[in-house]
């Protein structure tokens, strides 16, 4: 799994085009159920107009091409059709509904119908294709929404980042704050109980 300098997963167009060809039906129709969520709950991701991103710096959108944006001198895509590139699997996993490595997507076959499983590996896509100064902007925009809708808000917050600093557990080293953030955005939009994503349903 390679990495660009800005800190994004690089796209792997070979080993889609393999998938494409050996994928079964119901991993071709999870991936379908992902680009529908996509398109309802990653606004902000995509730094779409009219989301908490969109407007957040006075971006130049490139005309007849909203998915790139100039910033100053620099040029930079925002919507990198990341579940289009993505390639999802349904195998049986030990102790996990569901896992994300790189552009591969994995369901345990007992946690196909759980959206929230499938939600919460898709934020670790997410993250892991999203360049970093744009991690950056979403983690505040996120912060300033939840803020406004969640009592308690900044203790659940504190009580996460000190899991993190003091418990030697590296499963929550890739749960970190912008995924602990876009977890609870969406146990809000959902009307879920809150923590519902960011430890699956099961």
């Amino acid at each position: 799994m390679r990495k660009k300098p800005n800190g994004r997963v690089s796209r792997d167009f070979k080993g889609l085009k393999e998938w494409e060809a050996m994928a079964t039906k119901q991993e071709k129709a999870l991936k379908n159920k992902a680009i529908e969520y996509d398109k309802l709950y990653f606004d902000d991701f995509n730094f779409e107009l009219g989301s908490i991103t969109g407007d957040v710096y006075d971006f130049v959108r490139i005309k007849d091409c909203p998915q790139q944006v100039l910033d100053g001198n620099k040029l930079y895509e925002l919507t990198p059709i990341v579940i289009k590139d993505c390639r999802f699997h349904i195998k049986e996993m030990e102790d996990a509904a569901g896992n994300c490595n790189g552009w591969d997507i994995t369901i345990h076959p007992e946690a196909l119908k759980n959206r929230d499983t499938i939600l919460h590996e898709m934020v670790h896509l997410r993250i892991n294709v999203m360049p970093n100064n744009f991690r950056e902007i979403l983690t505040f925009c996120l912060y300033k929404k939840i803020k406004k809708e969640l009592k308690k808000f900044d203790s659940f917050l504190i009580d996460h980042a000190t899991a993190i600093a003091s418990l030697y557990n590296p499963d929550l080293w890739h749960h970190g704050t912008l995924f602990f953030l876009k977890s609870l955005d969406l146990d809000i939009r959902l009307n879920l109980d809150i923590g519902t994503v960011y430890g699956y349903s099961l």
